[in-house]
């Protein structure tokens, strides 16, 4: 499927891709059709009227839940009474997805003064594929599945037995009493007469349990015994309410430039589709098609990013994760006491064993970034009771990072790069080829990567303060004391006079890998170097081969590995920027972090989605007016969502301290094109209250707990 033509719907567990049309052809190796999960229930579902795809006249992509085409039916004669093509009847083709399954809704309307003869029909193909074999179809051993398919008056169920012992089922309904129900579809005829219209739907309802032992709360009833609520008005409006419901237990942004809100509220919709129910938990996937699970790494940095605004999902990441937390040695799915997860799915091969990913620990940053936002939860929420609940789950993971991240003892966390057994690499860029050195060759493994030891040193020094607000006094001296020796010997060992950079990582022999990257601006956001220094990684980094103009590359263009479209040598990527954006607030250099905003909210205004891609590609803005997009990008994908929001915060210098009662604005700076900016509903500690931002004029004012001082500087 090309990319321009690729439509994707999700609303939690559920996925729906399909091209412009709505259609999802028949396909064994891409990811199209109906998801639930990690499972896809639905291989095909098209559409024909009259034996012909409808044409295609308008999209309405606001949304990511629903989705509405304008179609058409071309015809040259009709009873004599065209003598050449007309446009003639007009049909709204609405998909919608809700917590009870999917909905294909079509409004046909007649406009022409004669009876006009429909033949309409909905194919679809069922195969309750593991998300695994569309990504790898050459995945073994092949699992081939007996489907049994069950009809009743206005009804289909397709049921399958995994061999991981669950249920698989999916029911198709009709809201229309004619027709006939098949195995393969649905086809009704009927003839309209003039003028006239006709509404019905389909109704997909998948079943499948992804918890052997779930709760009552979230165990669902059997399909069959449910009908489908197949009315599109009630849905569409029910829809709504939710979306109001979700957005009241934030906070909210406005603005006085209706751009600037537009784009908040596709993020805020963005990431509300992307929340995942997982047990009693609800975390955010990290993106689809490819990546519609939770993910260690993609969930502490959007949440992260989120916690001014949404802090209730870094508590519930927080809580998943140390509920997922390794416990022993298992190499095949590279779990270690401690260890965060890297990637967790409920599919059938994953419940087999067949894939390791039940879970799957296979990152190196993972486990200490956990570290990091659980301190900066604490900063915003002063929860000392949810501090001292995790504090167990914080102890492991510094013990994983000195037991098993410093294998070697050196006190750098490093990892090797074995081919062949998970994952080559460990930090966030961990595609096979990611990272290179300076003459474009694969680096000696083992690897020790800046960025992590700048989260080493991080998640020490934060570590330091949430023991000493447990009142462990001897543990956070020795964080603090460790913290402070790392820094020191990251600067030394890590810079590059000759590049004016820190080296990418040291290699097996403990050399710099001299590749110019944005890696080094994580060390701003890990607070890792001197103030000087800081500068000097912000100047490398706004150089014209770093900073594409829609924002900071992965890679520079001046390297030999350069590629403005490889995945993770030279493209641009949102969360990256908006993290290095996060450093520069840190360091009070928040007018930087506002032109990093500024040059990707003009990537946003231009691309075709209207909303922040996975990546896009590396080519400067002096190449292309537009940025280039990334062909197989994920959309909505949940770390570039946020990344829109930790943007602002960083250019507003807001930072917070609630357990001495105060928030700041360090040297804030508004949008581009914002005059006035207001924030509600922001929670600091038990208080909560309104934020306005204008030129010269900062206020707090509090709606509810404890004062808290606004300092402004």
């Amino acid at each position: 499927m090309r990319f321009e033509d690729k439509s994707i719907l999700v609303f939690g567990p559920l996925m729906f891709v399909s091209d412009r049309y709505g259609d999802a052809s028949d396909s064994l190796t891409e990811p199209k059709g109906l998801f639930w999960y990690d499972t896809r229930c639905v291989r095909s579902l098209d559409l024909r009227i009259n034996g012909e795809v409808p044409n295609l006249l308008t999209t309405d992509e606001d949304a990511v839940d629903r989705r509405r085409f304008g179609l058409t039916l071309t015809d040259v004669e009709t009873a004599g009474l065209f003598q050449h093509p007309r446009h003639f009847v007009f049909i709204t083709r609405t998909q919608l997805l809700d917590p009870h399954g999917f909905i294909d809704a079509l409004d046909i309307r007649s406009f022409t003064p004669r009876r006009y003869p429909l033949d309409i029909t909905f194919r679809w193909g069922l195969d309750f594929a593991d998300v695994s074999e569309i990504r790898h179809p050459g995945l073994k051993p092949v699992i081939h599945r007996a489907i049994v398919a069950r009809r009743s008056a206005r009804s289909m169920e397709f049921v399958y037995r995994g061999r991981d012992r669950r249920r698989y089922s999916c029911l198709i309904q009709s809201s229309l009493s004619a027709g006939r129900l098949s195995p393969e579809g649905f086809r009704v005829r009927i003839t309209l007469p003039p003028r006239a219209s006709l509404q019905f739907s389909i109704g997909i309802i998948p079943e499948v349990q992804p918890w052997a032992a779930a709760s009552p709360s979230t165990r669902r009833s059997k399909p069959a015994t449910r009908p489908a609520r197949l009315s599109l008005t009630p849905l569409i409006r029910r829809q709504e309410r939710s979306r109001t419901r979700w957005l009241a237990a934030g906070a909210a942004i406005l603005s006085d430039d209706p751009a600037f809100d537009r784009r908040i509220r596709h993020a805020w919709d963005d990431l509300r589709c992307l929340e995942l129910p997982i047990g009693r938990h609800s975390v955010p996937s990290a993106g689809v098609p490819f990546f519609h699970a939770p993910f260690g790494r993609d969930m502490i940095i959007t949440a992260f990013s989120l916690l001014p605004f949404r802090p209730q999902v870094a508590e519930q990441t927080l809580r998943f994760l140390a509920r997922w937390q390794g416990r022993v040695r298992n190499v095949y799915r590279e779990e270690e006491p401690g260890k965060i997860l890297h990637e967790l799915r409920v599919g059938e091969r994953a419940r087999t064993g067949r894939v390791p990913h039940s879970p799957y620990y296979g990152s190196s940053d993972v486990t200490l970034l956990f570290a990091t936002l659980l301190h900066e939860y604490f900063l915003w929420s002063g929860d000392v009771g949810f501090v001292r609940e995790m504090a167990p789950s914080l102890s492991a993971a510094l013990r994983w990072a000195e037991a098993y991240g410093d294998a070697d003892g050196d006190s750098w966390i490093e990892y090797d790069a074995v081919p062949g057994r998970g994952l080559i690499h460990k930090g966030w860029k961990d595609s096979r080829d990611s990272l290179m050195d300076d003459r474009g060759n694969p680096p000696h493994p083992p690897l020790r990567l800046v960025e992590i030891q700048g989260y080493w040193a991080d998640a020490l020094e934060r570590s330091s303060q949430v023991f000493e607000a447990i009142k462990d006094h001897p543990q956070a001296a020795l964080c603090s004391q460790r913290a402070r020796v790392l820094k020191s010997r990251i600067e030394k060992q890590f810079w590059v006079p000759s590049r004016r950079s820190f080296a990418l990582a040291l290699d097996g022999h403990r050399r710099p890998i001299r590749s110019v990257t944005s890696n080094a601006g994580h060390l701003l956001f890990s607070g890792a170097v001197t103030a000087a220094v800081a500068r000097r990684i912000r100047n490398r980094l706004f150089a014209n081969d770093m900073h594409s103009g829609w924002g900071i590359r992965t890679l520079s263009s001046l390297d030999p590995a350069y590629h403005p479209l490889h995945y993770h040598r030279g493209t641009v990527w949102p969360h990256d920027n908006a993290v290095i954006a996060f450093g520069l607030a840190r360091y009070g250099m928040t007018s930087d972090a506002a032109s990093l905003l500024h040059s990707l909210g003009g990537a946003f205004a231009r691309l075709p989605s209207r909303r922040w891609p996975e990546l896009f590609a590396g080519f400067s803005r002096a190449e292309h007016p537009a940025p280039v997009p990334y062909p197989l990008a994920c959309a909505p994908q949940a770390w570039s969502a946020a990344a829109l929001f930790l943007l602002l915060r960083s250019s507003l210098g807001l930072f917070a301290n609630a357990p001495a009662g105060r928030v700041e604005l360090r040297n804030p700076v508004l949008p581009a094109g914002v005059r006035r900016l207001e924030i509600k509903n922001l929670r600091v500690g038990r208080t909560v209250g309104d934020l306005l931002l204008a030129p010269d004029d900062s206020r707090w004012t509090l709606r509810s707990g404890p004062r808290v001082i606004l300092r402004s500087h």
